[in-house]
């Protein structure tokens, strides 16, 4: 990437990292993290062509999401009322990643369905 003066660096989080959850602590922590991680990369490589953001994703149909997590209680508290799908972060880390997209470093997109509004 530096050597061809363009990249893009896409890392993958979660919602959780801005919010928050109770006995989830180190997983939290280990996303919040990635922002960190995120920014500061984003501003070493700026100079150099090469963009870095992160994707952080609220719940979404795929195997991490447990099914003792499936209940009414969290479809409550998505505004949109549903679980995320695969494809929707897809497209956000296919945005991140075109080269249209060349004014955006450093920062941490949260698709999530309305949990966590910035």
């Amino acid at each position: 990437m530096r050597a061809a003066g363009y990249g893009r660096i896409i890392n993958i989080a979660s919602e959780q990292g801005l919010i928050g959850a109770a006995d989830m602590s180190a997983y939290c922590a280990s996303k919040a993290g990635v922002f960190g991680l995120t920014k500061a990369l984003a501003r070493e490589l700026a100079p150099e062509g090469i963009l870095v953001n992160c994707v952080a994703p609220g719940p979404i149909d795929t195997a991490l999401l447990a099914d003792r997590d499936r209940t009414p209680d969290l479809l409550s508290r998505i505004p949109l009322g549903r679980i995320g799908q695969p494809d929707e972060i897809a497209f956000a880390v296919l945005f991140l990643a075109s080269p249209e997209t060349s004014w955006t470093t450093g920062q941490v997109h949260s698709p999530n369905g309305g949990v966590v509004m910035q």
